[in-house]
Protein backbone atom coordinates (compact mmCIF):
# COMPACT_ATOMS: atom_id res chain seq x y z
CA UNK A 1 0.00 0.00 0.00
CA UNK A 2 2.99 2.52 0.84
CA UNK A 3 4.07 1.69 -2.56
CA UNK A 4 0.79 2.57 -4.56
CA UNK A 5 0.86 5.56 -2.81
CA UNK A 6 4.15 6.22 -3.44
CA UNK A 7 3.92 5.45 -7.38
CA UNK A 8 0.16 7.62 -7.71
CA UNK A 9 1.74 10.49 -6.10
CA UNK A 10 2.73 11.91 -9.50
CA UNK A 11 -0.45 11.54 -10.95
CA UNK A 12 -2.62 12.61 -7.75
CA UNK A 13 -0.80 15.56 -7.52
CA UNK A 14 -1.19 16.98 -11.07
CA UNK A 15 -4.49 18.18 -9.27
CA UNK A 16 -4.01 21.05 -7.06
CA UNK A 17 -4.00 20.86 -2.98
CA UNK A 18 -6.83 22.81 -2.49
CA UNK A 19 -8.86 19.54 -4.25
CA UNK A 20 -7.43 17.30 -2.39
CA UNK A 21 -8.26 19.04 1.01
CA UNK A 22 -11.74 19.54 0.03
CA UNK A 23 -12.20 16.05 -1.27
CA UNK A 24 -11.01 14.29 2.00
CA UNK A 25 -12.23 17.16 4.13
CA UNK A 26 -15.66 16.23 3.15
CA UNK A 27 -15.59 12.16 2.40
CA UNK A 28 -13.17 11.38 5.02
CA UNK A 29 -15.86 8.78 6.28
CA UNK A 30 -16.55 6.92 3.36
CA UNK A 31 -12.44 6.76 2.55
CA UNK A 32 -11.49 5.64 6.14
CA UNK A 33 -14.86 2.94 5.62
CA UNK A 34 -13.68 1.83 2.17
CA UNK A 35 -10.04 1.52 3.46
CA UNK A 36 -11.09 -0.27 6.65
CA UNK A 37 -13.28 -2.60 4.40
CA UNK A 38 -10.36 -3.03 1.67
CA UNK A 39 -7.91 -4.33 5.12
CA UNK A 40 -10.47 -6.34 6.43
CA UNK A 41 -10.67 -8.26 2.88
CA UNK A 42 -6.94 -8.44 2.81
CA UNK A 43 -5.99 -9.43 6.34
CA UNK A 44 -8.97 -12.33 6.56
CA UNK A 45 -8.01 -13.76 3.20
CA UNK A 46 -4.17 -14.20 4.41
CA UNK A 47 -4.98 -15.30 7.68
CA UNK A 48 -8.05 -18.11 5.64
CA UNK A 49 -4.74 -18.64 3.09
CA UNK A 50 -3.08 -20.78 6.50
CA UNK A 51 -5.78 -22.83 7.20
CA UNK A 52 -7.38 -24.23 3.74
CA UNK A 53 -6.40 -24.37 0.41
CA UNK A 54 -5.36 -21.66 -2.36
CA UNK A 55 -7.87 -24.00 -4.47
CA UNK A 56 -10.72 -23.61 -1.74
CA UNK A 57 -9.79 -20.01 -1.54
CA UNK A 58 -10.02 -19.38 -4.89
CA UNK A 59 -13.41 -21.23 -5.44
CA UNK A 60 -14.74 -19.24 -2.08
CA UNK A 61 -13.58 -15.97 -3.73
CA UNK A 62 -15.07 -16.49 -6.85
CA UNK A 63 -18.27 -16.18 -5.20
CA UNK A 64 -17.61 -12.02 -4.70
CA UNK A 65 -18.99 -11.06 -7.90
CA UNK A 66 -22.20 -13.01 -6.97
CA UNK A 67 -22.08 -11.77 -3.73
CA UNK A 68 -21.52 -8.21 -5.26
CA UNK A 69 -24.33 -8.80 -7.35
CA UNK A 70 -27.12 -9.60 -4.32
CA UNK A 71 -25.82 -6.35 -2.41
CA UNK A 72 -26.41 -4.62 -5.25
CA UNK A 73 -29.98 -5.74 -4.82
CA UNK A 74 -30.21 -5.63 -1.69
CA UNK A 75 -28.76 -1.97 -1.28
CA UNK A 76 -28.92 -0.12 -4.49
CA UNK A 77 -32.29 -1.88 -5.66
CA UNK A 78 -30.61 -2.95 -8.86
CA UNK A 79 -31.36 -6.13 -10.71
CA UNK A 80 -28.96 -7.89 -12.89
CA UNK A 81 -30.39 -9.02 -16.35
CA UNK A 82 -30.31 -12.37 -17.39
CA UNK A 83 -27.05 -11.92 -19.65
CA UNK A 84 -25.60 -10.62 -16.15
CA UNK A 85 -27.20 -13.75 -14.34
CA UNK A 86 -25.46 -16.23 -17.00
CA UNK A 87 -22.37 -14.39 -16.59
CA UNK A 88 -22.08 -14.89 -12.79
CA UNK A 89 -22.98 -18.78 -13.89
CA UNK A 90 -20.59 -19.18 -15.95
CA UNK A 91 -17.64 -17.66 -14.09
CA UNK A 92 -18.17 -19.73 -10.93
CA UNK A 93 -19.12 -23.04 -12.06
CA UNK A 94 -15.78 -22.01 -14.43
CA UNK A 95 -13.80 -21.25 -11.43
CA UNK A 96 -15.08 -24.34 -9.54
CA UNK A 97 -14.25 -26.41 -12.63
CA UNK A 98 -10.68 -25.38 -13.37
CA UNK A 99 -9.47 -25.52 -9.74
CA UNK A 100 -11.14 -28.11 -8.23
CA UNK A 101 -8.82 -30.82 -6.25
CA UNK A 102 -11.65 -33.43 -5.94
CA UNK A 103 -12.43 -32.53 -2.02
CA UNK A 104 -13.04 -30.06 0.42
CA UNK A 105 -10.66 -30.18 3.18
CA UNK A 106 -9.78 -26.91 5.33
CA UNK A 107 -10.18 -25.78 8.91
CA UNK A 108 -13.75 -23.91 9.58
CA UNK A 109 -12.22 -21.09 10.70
CA UNK A 110 -10.54 -20.75 7.43
CA UNK A 111 -13.33 -21.02 5.48
CA UNK A 112 -15.46 -18.55 7.94
CA UNK A 113 -12.69 -16.12 7.59
CA UNK A 114 -12.24 -16.50 3.67
CA UNK A 115 -15.93 -16.09 3.56
CA UNK A 116 -16.01 -13.33 5.51
CA UNK A 117 -13.23 -11.78 3.66
CA UNK A 118 -15.39 -12.09 0.89
CA UNK A 119 -18.54 -10.29 2.08
CA UNK A 120 -16.17 -7.54 3.31
CA UNK A 121 -15.20 -7.11 -0.66
CA UNK A 122 -18.78 -7.01 -1.45
CA UNK A 123 -19.71 -4.26 0.73
CA UNK A 124 -16.40 -2.24 -0.28
CA UNK A 125 -17.77 -2.72 -3.91
CA UNK A 126 -21.01 -2.51 -3.47
CA UNK A 127 -20.93 0.93 -0.89
CA UNK A 128 -18.50 2.89 -2.63
CA UNK A 129 -21.03 4.60 -4.93
CA UNK A 130 -22.90 5.01 -1.42
CA UNK A 131 -20.01 6.78 0.63
CA UNK A 132 -18.73 8.60 -1.43
CA UNK A 133 -21.10 12.17 -2.05
CA UNK A 134 -18.82 12.64 -4.95
CA UNK A 135 -17.38 10.32 -7.93
CA UNK A 136 -13.15 9.45 -7.83
CA UNK A 137 -11.71 8.09 -10.63
CA UNK A 138 -9.75 5.10 -9.55
CA UNK A 139 -6.26 6.92 -8.90
CA UNK A 140 -8.17 9.73 -6.49
CA UNK A 141 -9.46 6.35 -4.95
CA UNK A 142 -6.90 4.74 -4.71
CA UNK A 143 -4.57 7.62 -3.66
CA UNK A 144 -6.57 8.30 -0.87
CA UNK A 145 -7.42 4.96 0.32
CA UNK A 146 -3.81 3.22 0.59
CA UNK A 147 -2.85 5.18 3.65
CA UNK A 148 -5.56 4.27 5.40
CA UNK A 149 -5.47 0.44 4.21
CA UNK A 150 -1.74 0.84 5.56
CA UNK A 151 -2.89 2.06 8.83
CA UNK A 152 -5.18 -0.52 9.65
CA UNK A 153 -3.22 -3.44 7.91
CA UNK A 154 -0.04 -2.07 10.44
CA UNK A 155 -1.51 -4.12 13.60
CA UNK A 156 -2.23 -7.08 11.94
CA UNK A 157 0.70 -7.15 10.52
CA UNK A 158 2.90 -6.95 13.26
CA UNK A 159 0.90 -9.12 15.08
CA UNK A 160 0.91 -11.73 12.48
CA UNK A 161 4.20 -11.35 11.26
CA UNK A 162 6.20 -9.90 13.86
CA UNK A 163 4.39 -11.41 16.87
CA UNK A 164 4.33 -14.79 15.53
CA UNK A 165 7.96 -16.02 15.88
CA UNK A 166 7.78 -14.81 19.02
CA UNK A 167 10.56 -11.49 18.94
Amino acid sequence: MAATFVALTPLALREGWDTHSRTVEHQWVGLCAIGACQALNIVLNNVSLVGISLSLNQIIRSFLPVMVCLLGVAVEGRYPTQQELAALLVLRVGVMLAVWQGAVTGKPWAIVACMTSVVSGAVYMTWISKLLSEKLDVVRLTFYTAPIIRFCLALPTLYFEVGADGD
